[in-house]
């Protein structure tokens, strides 16, 4: 009975034994698998390697209650264990280079061995490197990190006095040591992958500005030779005593228009230029488009327009719409060698936030859905991907100015529109453009037309202010052919100064990039500061955001006329700001 007893104690004992053992485990494998997850929090969303090494010290500091942790890069070449982290409890930190040497040679063999260095009591233990007595660290843990048999850092932990480490905290160290490594080597990577993509960038960006620079020549100097052939012959004409001009310098007008456009596409592209927004009904301007569609594509391509009969007015400029449709019949037509079919479409749309969200900063609203689709050979995903890319073009280099689709893009965008793009190899290809409804949209009416201004001066003094001599003498004799009374000046300075003199003068015209400090836009501050009834017309050619043109109570209107104008416009804005004012 006896011995019966003691074996069913020493039965219990064993159970309890166990269960101790495993609620002990049990412990064990939370502390550390909480400690892991707090890594990972910590580590996470950081992308410098030094910031995950800090968090990681910080960690191993509070986790395990230790004096320092830190950790060294090693570099082998140079024979320095440099400490680039280190946090710092009740011992000083410690950063810069110590020699390899000074480790120990045994120290050494054991890290590149990839083993764990564990020491209770540096007095007592003569595996203790001498180095770390000199650093006040009496207990410590170094845990090498090998990679492909280099030894490549360390995790340290340091404690002021002996201490027994235990086999759980030798291995949560391991671990952290080897997650964090990881997570450097993958930040440094990512960063060096990063630097080659830019570098790659670069590269195809000045690529393409190679294309861009020699298409946007070739246009250029095809339009500088018509307009410089037909002004000699139009010259040589005059001399001879012959009137029959006309041609020639139609010629010569449309060429200046064509150049004119294309300045404007390239500011357009660049977000510089201004865009004259007006409400536009979409069939008209269709309708007066199809036979320069039907002459673009040819006979080999069948075009279908499907418009539907509530479409709605929308809010852009008109110009800008006709050249990227134009553009995207170029392209649309391009994209059919053998011919094919070409499909205008347009019909009423409302997006919600869920279709919002589908779209590249899409905003909820009323649009108007304009698309043209083409049965042609389509793009794979590398290209259509890329098709909205300003540095991106697939034309021969000098074969046109490579803007494409960048310029349609930048149109649509600074209508508060939206574009896009579905494409496939083989099927055909459709961009459409989401464009804002007018404000007070009618169905289906043209844009009105403006009447003829009166343009007759009636005896005013303008101040011209531009710096450019032949510009500046084409726009005063015109405005005296007009009636105009003119002071012309080359600087605001030279403007400031005849304001100050108490000169006379009814407008201020003036270009926006004057040289010097002072362009036209302060000049006309400085000048309404005193004159705050004075109009001003601001004339530019580049780089126009919003003028600072909002009327405010008692002052006058502040105009904005792009470069380049015809003059009959210019006499036209000038008798407007005039009578305005």
């Amino acid at each position: 009975m006896r011995q019966r007893v003691a074996q069913l104690e020493a039965e219990q004992d064993r159970l309890l034994d166990e269960h101790r053992s495993f609620v002990d485990s049990l412990y064990r494998a939370r502390r550390r698998d909480s400690a892991l997850l707090d890594l990972n929090e910590r580590i996470g969303k950081l992308e410098a390697p030094r910031e995950i090494m800090k968090a990681a010290a910080e960690l191993v500091g509070e986790r395990l209650g230790v004096d320092r942790a830190g950790y060294a890069e090693i570099d082998e070449q140079e024979g320095l264990y440099d400490i680039v982290v280190c946090w710092s409890g009740a011992l000083p930190p410690i950063t810069g280079a110590l020699a390899m040497e000074a480790i120990g040679a045994p120290t050494l063999r054991l890290f590149r061995a990839g083993r764990t260095l564990v020491v209770a009591d540096g007095r007592a233990d003569p595996a203790s490197p001498p180095v770390w007595r000199d650093i006040g660290a009496r207990a410590a843990i170094s845990v090498p990190l090998v990679r492909d048999g280099r030894f490549e850092a360390s995790l340290f932990v340091h404690q002021a006095a002996p201490r027994t480490w235990t086999q759980e905290e030798i291995e949560l160290l391991q671990e952290i040591a080897a997650r964090t490594w990881e997570a450097v080597k993958r930040a440094r990577a990512e960063a060096a992958h990063a630097r080659v993509e830019a570098q790659l960038r670069q590269a195809q960006k000045m690529e393409a500005l190679g294309h861009l620079t020699g298409g946007i020549a070739h246009d250029f100097n095809n339009l500088l030779m018509a307009i410089l052939g037909n002004l000699e012959i139009l010259d040589r004409r005059l001399d001879q005593g012959r009137v029959d001009v006309r041609r020639q310098a139609a010629n010569a007008m449309h060429a200046v228009k064509r150049a004119a456009a294309l300045t404007q596409r390239l500011l357009t592209f660049a977000r510089s230029h201004p865009l004259e927004a007006e409400s536009v009904a979409l069939a008209p301007l269709i309708d007066e488009m199809r036979p320069i569609i039907a002459a673009t594509v040819g006979a080999s391509i069948a075009v279908e327009v499907d418009l539907a009969d509530d479409l709605t007015s929308v809010w852009c400029d008109p110009h800008q719409l006709e050249s990227a449709l134009l553009n995207l019949v170029i392209n649309a037509r391009d994209a059919m060698p053998e011919g094919g079919r070409l499909r205008l479409a347009a019909r009423n749309l409302t997006l919600d936030a869920a279709a919002a969200a589908t779209l590249s900063g899409g905003v909820p609203g009323d649009y108007v859905r304009l698309s043209v689709t083409d049965s042609g050979v389509g793009m794979p995903s590398e290209v259509s991907s890329q098709a909205f890319d300003p540095f991106f073009t697939t034309k021969p280099r000098g074969q046109g100015a490579g803007l494409g689709l960048s310029i349609l893009y930048s149109f649509v965008r600074q209508s508060r529109g939206f574009v896009e793009l579905r494409s496939e190899v083989g099927a055909g290809t459709e961009v459409a453009l989401l464009l804002r409804r007018a404000p007070t949209a009618g169905v289906g009416a043209p844009s009105p037309k403006e009447p003829e201004a009166a343009t007759a001066g009636r005896g005013e003094t303008i101040m011209v202010v531009e710096d450019e001599d032949l510009v500046r003498q084409v726009i005063v004799e015109t405005l005296r052919e007009q009636g105009y009374d003119c002071v012309e000046v080359e600087s605001a300075q030279q403007a400031l100064g005849l304001e100050r003199s108490g000169a006379a003068f009814d407008l201020l015209l003036t270009d926006i990039g004057l040289p010097g400090r002072t362009d036209g836009r302060e000049l006309a501050r400085r000048i309404r500061l005193n004159r705050p009834r004075l109009p001003v017309l601001f004339i530019s050619g580049h780089d126009v955001t919003t003028p600072p043109g909002a009327r405010e109570a008692g002052e006058s209107p502040v105009v904005y006329l792009p470069k380049p104008f015809e003059m009959t416009r210019l006499a036209r804005k000038v008798r407007e700001v005039l009578d305005a004012a």
